[in-house]
């Protein structure tokens, strides 16, 4: 009988032990992520303390959000005009088609926002 290697599953598929997961992180039957790293482009790692480790989008410019690491441009922002927290540009890839990434002014600081 000779050994085979078989591919590690991936962060959401089903597992009996830590082993068989790419992370090494089985909870409750499925492989879980430990940080960011672990997932997809444009992804976070958000732990769950019943569910372990899940790989969420993140969000994109104008999206509602609460902390820097949930933007794909990692700038979370209050909008004065808005009143709320989202996601700002950091550059002109964050914005889109036909928009760049412009210093506005704010109080108490400036904001950059596509225009």
């Amino acid at each position: 009988m000779q050994n085979i290697c078989i591919p590690g599953n991936e962060i959401g598929e089903s597992c009996t032990e830590s082993w068989e997961c790419l992370t090494d992180n089985c909870v409750d039957g499925t492989c879980r992520c430990d940080d960011d790293e672990q997932c997809p482009a444009n992804q976070r790692c958000v732990q769950d303390s019943t569910l372990g480790g899940l790989c969420v989008e993140l969000r994109p410019y104008g999206e509602i959000c609460e902390e820097d690491n949930q933007c794909v441009s990692q700038v979370c922002r209050r909008d004065p005009e808005l009143g709320k927290k989202i996601c700002n540009c950091n550059g002109d890839n964050d914005c889109p088609s036909g928009k760049s990434c412009q210093f506005v002014p704010a109080l108490p600081l400036p904001i950059k926002q596509c225009r």
